[in-house]
């Protein structure tokens, strides 16, 4: 199970059938959340840039597409943008750059997982949900490595079942989670760290 107290950052990421995860873990969140989320979705260059308006009436949390050289805040979920990878700058600030696509896809979730187990270690729960290829489990591999803490949706409640799959015949983690108890767990760990990190 999740150790809550070593939690620092939340970074999730997602392909095919993502948006719809995402709607639904966030929907969940609850108002008072504590700590900053940094998120990937498998998007192209042309996509419709409105969804971020529209998840953003479904939950308590502040959403945004990332920039470059952004702060990470508690309460906040920065998206990486159509076309641009985001990687942490140190703790407190994530970068953008158009690094090659990996797998034909860009922004890319493993980047995203390296970089967060690079800053911040132990201090990182990385979240692999629904998806087509086999992105996000080699840095689920090093967050792990790192001694930082990761679910993966099981494969039977996500969209698409490739990508939480290829992560579990990898890691073959005790446990796979739902939608539903993601975001349990989640507002467990916020719970904790406004408890006792002041």
């Amino acid at each position: 199970m999740i150790d809550p107290s070593r939690v620092k950052v939340i970074v999730i990421g997602a392909s095919m059938g993502g948006l719809n995860a995402f709607a639904k873990i966030f929907s969940q969140i609850h108002e008072d959340f504590y700590l900053p989320i940094v998120c990937v979705n498998h998007i192209t260059a042309n996509f419709d840039s409105n969804w971020i308006k529209d998840i953003n009436s479904k939950t308590p949390l502040e959403v945004s597409w990332g920039e470059h050289y952004q702060f990470v805040k508690p309460g906040h979920c920065i998206f990486g943008p159509p076309d641009h990878h985001i990687v942490f700058s140190g703790k407190t600030r994530v970068l953008l750059n158009d690094d090659e696509p990996y797998h034909q896809c860009r922004p890319a979730i493993n980047h995203l997982f390296h970089s967060a187990a690079e800053h911040y270690g132990r201090g990182v729960l990385a979240i692999l949900l629904t998806g087509l290829n086999h992105d996000g489990t080699d840095g689920l591999i090093s967050v792990l490595q790192k001694h930082g803490q990761v679910l993966i949706q099981d494969p039977d409640d996500a969209a698409v079942a490739d990508m939480p799959m290829a992560a579990v015949h990898k890691i073959n983690p005790e446990y796979v989670y739902t939608l539903d108890e993601i975001a349990r767990l989640m507002n467990q760990v916020s719970n904790y760290q406004r408890k006792f990190s002041k």
